[in-house]
């Protein structure tokens, strides 16, 4: 009995080393497509997720989709998903109100500002935990909202919003957080992300500096960036991201004061 445990013992120990010589270092692929569906779902959900996806006029994927070959239909479908259901949590749980224009409002803070985690600040951003705001501190035109476009011919996925930003416009924490990632990829170039205790995120790329650190805990206010025209840019402005509590990206628009106009490219 002893002989036979200990057998069955070795063959575990020899399947494990074989398991484990398996192993080999593996390069990040170049996009979500390489991946098999599980592995698309555990990045997305680690904030691996692409910035834009292009289709061509058939509706198939190009590049940088998050899903194996969808239609931009269903995209769109589920983004408008993502976007009510954020809009039935801000009313609910977060003070925003709807407005004549049907539009969402977000609260004017809580009127109070706590010590600051950094020397460098903007005393108009309140303590809060849902960003609300504009991270670069003032009124500023968006260059590109949320949603679908076409660029050079090609159909896109815009997963943020961006603003006319000079390089070296402060970026400002709209809320409180932890910088959960520090980024430096191609196509968000130089970024942060910071995840709020109300269970929402805000992505910031195209940064010429990063002032924070991952781990790193930042107040409502505080100085985290610099905007610049690093990644998949065409010249210098700010991308502004929002992701709801299961990671999802929606749109940012509702989350700003009243007040930024589109202005083109």
């Amino acid at each position: 009995m002893w002989k036979k445990s200990y057998t069955f013992l070795g063959v575990l120990f020899t399947c494990a080393t074989a398991q484990a010589s398996l192993l080999k270092a593996t390069s990040f692929p170049t996009t979500v497509n390489d991946l098999s569906f599980i592995d698309r779902m555990r990045l997305a959900q680690e904030g691996y997720e692409p910035f834009e996806s292009t289709y061509d006029d058939a509706g198939n994927c190009v590049s940088g989709c998050a899903y194996a070959a969808p239609r931009f239909e269903d995209e769109l479908a589920a983004m408008a998903r993502r976007n009510n259901l954020a809009r039935e949590d801000l009313i609910a749980h977060h003070g925003y109100v709807v407005n004549d224009d049907a539009k969402l409002v977000p609260p004017k803070g809580n009127g109070y500002t706590s010590a600051r985690s950094c020397a460098q600040y903007n005393e108009n951003f309140e303590d809060r935990d849902v960003p609300n705001g504009n991270p670069l501190g003032v009124i500023s035109c968006i260059t590109s909202p949320y949603g679908l476009r076409t660029i050079e011919g090609k159909k896109k996925f815009h997963y943020g919003i961006d603003f006319r930003a000079a390089t070296g416009t402060n970026v400002y924490a709209p809320a409180n957080g932890t910088v959960s990632r520090v980024l430096n990829d191609n196509t968000c170039g130089q970024g942060i992300v910071l995840q709020h205790p109300s269970g929402y995120s805000t992505v910031y790329c195209h940064l010429s500096q990063i002032l924070v650190k991952k781990d790193q805990y930042i107040n409502a206010g505080c100085l985290i960036a610099k905007t610049g025209n690093s990644g998949y840019s065409t010249g210098p402005h700010f991308h502004y991201g929002v992701k709801d509590k299961n990671g999802g990206a929606i749109d940012p628009t509702p989350f700003i004061e009243p007040g930024h106009e589109n202005c083109g490219s």
